[in-house]
């Protein structure tokens, strides 16, 4: 079973299914699962919460577990563990690298989405949210209430619907889904006024080197947010290296 909230998880499937390995993938959106469809035998897209993976694990027989959730999908990754140690089952973590950013002078890092609220407020002018839509509600209840906050979300009407709600203006939306180019991300920027962008350290595969290299030249104040911090039992970086830890256990 893999847990694949990005794209990293579909090509590993991809390639264990190539390989001979019989595959399923977890996703969370009927999205995800058209996008997972061709690299798997099965696709699920229910949430599964620790309760419902113990049940999958069980209905599906499944003999390890790699977490290849997003790197800021702190309760995906807290669920496998605690239901995979229960069940003493194989448990793998498959984590993109982080990326390297050059020194830039107006580069703030932060551990939390309240810490990069708390700089923004103390930097004249928009702010440009490049951290999907999953933490726009803290956000926007962290945000001083006379900043402009532009949203860049995925373009699907339930997500479209929830920032809606939260009172973003749709003059204040972009749906569009990345990652973007330097060039894009630059466009962008440029066009909204922007002068500080907040991002994740989503890694190279992420668009975060487009996203910190465009905001840059723009001479934009980066927040980034730093990925939160677990401690994985198995964790590797590349599909050599999983391949190892895959045939120690199976």
């Amino acid at each position: 079973l893999i847990l694949a909230g990005t794209q990293d998880g579909r090509e590993l499937a991809a390639e264990l299914t190539a390989l001979g390995y019989q595959v399923c993938i977890s996703v969370t959106t009927e999205y995800g699962r058209s996008l997972a469809a061709p690299a798997a035998e099965l696709v699920n897209a229910v949430p599964l919460n620790a309760t419902a993976l113990r049940a999958f694990i069980a209905k599906h027989q499944i003999k390890l577990l790699i977490d290849a959730s997003h790197p800021y999908a702190r309760g995906a990754s807290e669920n496998a563990l605690q239901v995979t140690a229960a069940l003493n089952l194989p448990y793998i973590r498959y984590e993109r690298q982080s990326s390297q950013f050059p020194a830039y002078e107006k580069l703030h890092v932060v551990d939390t989405i309240q810490a990069a609220c708390q700089v923004a407020n103390n930097i004249p002018g928009t702010v440009f949210l490049t951290t999907g839509s999953r933490a726009l509600a803290e956000f926007k209840a962290n945000l001083a209430s006379d900043k402009r906050v532009i949203a860049r979300i995925l373009p699907d009407a339930k997500v479209l619907a929830e920032v809606l709600a939260l009172g973003f203006s749709p003059k204040d939306i972009i749906a569009m889904q990345g990652p973007f180019s330097e060039a894009m991300n630059s466009t962008m920027f440029a066009d909204f006024a922007t002068q500080i962008m907040i991002m994740k350290e989503s890694g190279k595969i992420g668009g975060s080197d487009e996203k910190f290299l465009a905001a840059q030249r723009l001479n934009l104040d980066i927040i980034i947010i730093k990925r939160p911090k677990l401690e994985y039992r198995v964790l590797v970086h590349d599909f050599t290296e999983l391949l190892k830890k895959i045939k120690e256990v199976l």
